[in-house]
């Protein structure tokens, strides 16, 4: 599943986001969902998005 979240600025979008993938790493969760969090913005400096967000996925 991919889900958007659109809000205005600091409006807790990103708190929430790390929230809810903590709640689904924990030990209740954790056999039933993997989660991926990427931030665009901290990766906004390479020139090719595609090679930070692949690495998301071998961790």
């Amino acid at each position: 599943m991919v889900m958007s979240l659109d809000s205005e600025w600091r409006t807790g979008k990103t708190t929430f986001v790390r929230m809810w993938k903590n709640m689904l790493d924990s030990n209740e969760y954790n056999e039933r969902f993997k989660t991926v969090y990427f931030n665009a913005l901290e990766n906004d400096f390479i020139k090719e998005p595609l090679v930070p967000l692949f690495s998301e996925f071998m961790l």
